[in-house]
């Protein structure tokens, strides 16, 4: 309650930590010890990271008082949960510092693993550790590492958390997140994506009967039609249904969770995708709508380097549909600063790398430089280096 309001809540924390030491001194069990090492997370998590302080030295203290329970009872599931989510927090920490985040996740997935030893069963750990492994395999992909081992780990704990409890959504949309993450890089590296993406489709639709209003399903659903409406233009189709159906679940994404900030990138790169086929004041409408989905998504984290490098890509085409010279370079100037942002962010974001050098190829047409050219070649190599 102090923590809702506001209040410091530091005297409650302490005097929940002395109550769980005197039960010790009493008798040494594992409760005392997760009573301990959960209020060094809530205390991490609900304060010190909401206040902006450090919140390391509290979840080392939290990773100790489990590790201490485990020692006592090897088979205390809520110890090893709470262990993972320890790491959880860890590897949030480490990305928002720039940092790579893969042995903090890792070594949430084996204390998963480890509970998970003793309750295979257990449905909160089989969802935790798909969750982990997912965001694993997104952190792969987004560095130019190969993702697959992690995002099929992430499909297989779906997998067994659906088994253990079929009524929940979660699991599914991880399942079906997971295959997304298998179609966008296949995609990427021009194969087909479609059996991953009709496995995807076919996970949401269950979360989706599953709970209806489940926000994140819709947004992953979103996703999966816009990578099916991609593949269609790079065979030479139409996209239209895929990006009205994207659109569809998207916007119900955002009336179920207006706080959400993945599926505006999403939303824009509908608007942009049907912008390149348009044509008059339909383009500069489509425009228009992508750089609202940009802003609302920014304005939630403005760090978003995926709705970054989306705004980057609207205001390449801006340029290339601009009536006049002077919004071109308006266009062009917007995009090399939302590039900016983005490798701020992540310095191995392929697609910013990519649109960086092809800020520098139009520059370098409109006003002949080798400092432009250079550059935009710098960009492509480091993009293949990735």
């Amino acid at each position: 309650l102090l923590v809702e309001r506001g209040q410091d809540p530091s005297s409650m924390f302490d005097e929940a930590i002395a109550d769980a030491r005197r039960s010790l001194a009493l008798s040494p069990a594992a409760l005392p010890h997760q009573t301990i090492g959960a209020t060094y997370l809530f205390r991490a998590l609900q304060w010190d990271v909401a206040r902006g302080q450090d919140a390391r030295p509290d979840l080392e203290r939290a990773a100790e008082a489990f590790n201490q329970a485990i020692a006592i009872d090897p088979g205390n599931m809520p110890a090893h949960v709470n262990l993972g989510n320890v790491f959880v927090v860890e590897a949030t920490l480490a990305r928002k510092r720039g940092d790579d985040p893969r042995a903090f996740l890792s070594a949430g997935a084996e204390a998963y693993r480890k509970g998970l030893e003793s309750s295979p069963g257990f449905f909160m750990a089989l969802t935790n550790l798909a969750s982990i492994l997912f965001e694993r395999g997104e952190w792969e992909a987004e560095h130019g590492i190969d993702p697959h081992a992690s995002y099929e780990e992430a499909i297989a704990a779906a997998r067994r958390a659906i088994a253990a409890n079929p009524a929940i959504a979660v699991p599914r949309s991880i399942m079906g997140a997971g295959w997304n993450g298998l179609a966008r890089y296949a995609i990427a590296h021009g194969r087909d994506p479609v059996p991953a993406i009709d496995k995807a489709l076919e996970c949401y639709q269950g979360a989706l009967e599953a709970n209806a209003k489940y926000a994140y399903a819709h947004n992953n659903l979103g996703e999966a039609c816009l990578l099916r409406a991609r593949w269609v233009i790079l065979s030479g189709g139409d996209p239209a249904p895929w990006l009205s159906r994207a659109e569809a679940s998207l916007q119900r994404a955002l009336e179920l969770g207006p706080t959400l900030e993945e599926p505006g990138p999403h939303l824009a790169e509908v608007h942009r995708l049907r912008a390149q086929t348009a044509s008059g004041a339909t383009v500069q409408a489509e425009l228009r709508a992508g750089r609202e989905a940009i802003e609302r998504a920014l304005s939630l984290k403005p760090d978003n380097g995926r709705a970054l490098v989306g705004l980057a890509w609207i205001e390449l085409l801006a340029e290339k549909v601009a009536a006049r010279p002077q919004e071109g370079e308006r266009a062009l100037a917007a995009a090399a600063t939302a590039v900016a942002r983005a490798l701020a962010v992540n310095r191995q974001d392929v697609e910013a790398l990519v649109a960086r050098a092809e800020i520098s190829r139009r520059r370098a047409a409109r006003t002949p430089s080798r400092a432009e050219v250079d550059v935009g070649l710098q960009a492509v190599e480091q993009a293949l280096a990735i």
